[in-house]
């Protein structure tokens, strides 16, 4: 019988995967972890803690979207506020402290909410529902609900998206494959010159070749035409499905539909036109929900499907469409209750993240979070005080402030609808105000096994960074749990002490753990310590045979 120490840095250290085993469960799994390079040293670092920030109003709802301007009304240097929408309500919060309600609406929870700056002389912020369209003027905190004309179809056009590129506003309009855009900068002037119309709608000329030109409100209704009095719209070209959603990342508009993707960029003719660009469309792949698409670092992540493909999570950057979710994320879409299913994607702390939530085949809410840096999935949960089960983390849609803080709205978070801080010095995640609950991070290994081949395990060590806790009147502890039957069942929990500030060099060991065949191990804890793990090992006796 041979004793042998093994390294798992290889298992230990990275993202979610699956076994690829049959009757096996052997998922390994980073909770509330990210993996961190330095050179040739690959770790996982926790990630932060979420403090209560700033109360919105005293009632339940959930965080539904977020937005930072980039200009505001306090003061004379016009410090930004940010936007929130809990449930059908949008909210302004000013940095001095005072929380508007803008309007509630009637959002359309496939839609959601998209927001963007038009830009110009008077910036307006343009928040879309799904199925309005309002102007928040970001000098005046002026709020007014954009008229919408008739369409090319003959129905009054019903806004379930906007974007703003090269100055031009462009919408969407519901369950059809048009979109209609402005002249840029639009908003600017609260009149603009159109050509006068008789009764049939022709143009009316002053003489044989002038033609004869009126002041009109740009509000009432007037924004999509042009200056002969003409709608300005673009049909997508590839399918003949609905448009569901519209991105602007750099000079590319992205135009989702059902089963479709289309880049469009203005044309440098005189009219200033939407076309196709030269790239590709692919006629196979659309969004399932126009809540899925999120922009991280000038990509942007959606879920797709199609009639040629399944549910996947896919990326695109520039033109570029790359399928990044794994099989085993795959198969818990597929099984899942993709009802108000959201994502969203920021960048942090040297990371680029997309955030996907949904519910599974059980209706339990998932989290995960895909790392642009790294490639690695990981899984973001938080407590429920209720059941004493982890869920879906309870913190959505984050924004950076003036400030330089990440803050968050809750979601399914107790008694009040709020803000919360996510910071590396806090390792609790607070409810409300009054109310935290433990942080609990770990890793579960992948399936270790040996050709089925039983050995003894003498001894599990973990490395990391534990000696950082400064508070003396807890104990920081770590718990490791042992699976020997693939990961569908584990053992009774063994709970270990983490070494307190100074104490740096430690590690963490169990010893004598028994024999099994194969196994999935889990380590955890929710004490309030900045965690990182660099390594583990086994010390094993390999019997030989199989039993």
């Amino acid at each position: 019988m041979a004793v042998t120490n093994t390294s798992l840095l290889d298992i230990f250290v990275g993202g979610n995967d699956k076994a690829d085993f049959p009757n096996i469960q052997g998922c390994a799994i980073s909770q509330n972890m990210v993996t961190e390079t330095n050179g040739q040293i690959k770790y996982l670092r926790s990630l932060q803690g979420k403090k209560f920030y700033r109360q919105i109003e005293q009632s339940i709802k959930n965080c539904t979207g977020s937005f930072y301007a980039s200009v505001g009304l306090d003061a004379e240097n016009r410090v930004p506020s940010s936007f929130w929408c809990f449930g059908s309500s949008v909210y302004e919060a000013r940095p001095s402290g005072t929380v508007r309600l803008l309007y509630t609406g009637k959002l359309d929870y496939e839609y959601g909410f998209t927001f963007v700056e038009s830009g110009g002389e008077r910036p307006f912020l343009l928040i879309c529902d799904g199925n309005s369209l309002y102007a928040y003027n970001l000098y005046s905190g002026d709020l007014q609900q954009v008229k919408m004309p008739l369409g090319i179809t003959g129905d009054t056009i019903v806004p379930s998206s906007v974007s703003c590129l090269a100055g031009s506003i462009i919408v969407s309009d519901k369950n059809t494959g048009y979109a209609y855009y402005s002249q840029p900068y639009i908003l600017s002037n609260d009149t603009m010159r159109i050509a006068r119309k008789d009764g049939d709608g022709n143009v009316i000329y002053k003489d044989k070749y002038t033609i004869d030109y009126e002041e009109v409100n740009v509000w009432d209704g007037n924004i999509f035409y042009d200056s002969d009095g003409a709608l300005q719209y673009k049909n997508a070209e590839s399918s003949s499905d609905s448009i569901v959603c519209l991105k602007a990342v750099g000079d590319v508009l992205t135009v989702y539909g059902r089963c479709s993707i289309e880049f469009w960029t203005r044309s440098d003719s005189e009219g200033m036109t939407w076309v196709r660009t030269n790239y590709t469309a692919n006629s196979s792949l659309g969004v399932k929900s126009a809540r899925t698409v999120g922009v991280f670092n000038n990509v942007q992540g959606f879920l797709g499907c199609g009639n040629r493909n399944g549910f996947g999570v896919y990326m695109i950057n520039g033109t570029e469409i790359n399928k990044i979710s794994p099989t085993w994320l795959d198969e818990l879409l597929f099984e899942s209750t993709l009802n108000n299913v959201f994502a969203y994607g920021y960048s942090y702390s040297n990371h680029s993240y997309y955030v996907i939530h949904f519910k599974d085949k059980t209706s339990r809410e998932r989290s995960f979070a895909y790392d642009l840096i790294s490639g690695d999935w990981h899984e973001r949960t938080s407590l429920d005080i209720t059941t004493g089960k982890t869920e879906a983390t309870h913190y959505v849609y984050p924004i950076f402030n003036r400030e330089g803080k990440l803050i968050l709205g809750g979601y399914r978070t107790k008694r009040y609808t709020s803000l919360f801080e996510a910071r590396k010095d806090y390792w609790y995640e607070d409810l409300n105000s009054t109310i935290k609950t433990s942080f609990i991070r770990g890793r579960q290994t992948p399936l270790i096994i040996d050709s089925e081949r039983s050995f003894l395990i003498n001894a599990l060590s973990i490395e990391g960074n534990f000696g950082n806790c400064d508070d003396r009147t807890i104990t920081p502890e770590c718990m490791l749990e042992i699976s020997r039957d693939g990961g569908y069942t584990y053992g009774s929990t063994v709970v270990r002490k983490l070494p307190l500030t100074g104490e740096y060099k430690k590690r963490v060991a169990w010893n004598n753990l028994g024999m099994v065949r194969n196994c999935v191990i889990k380590f955890s804890t929710s004490s309030p310590i900045d965690l990182t793990l660099s390594n583990a090992s086994l010390t094993v006796v390999n019997l030989g045979y199989r039993f």
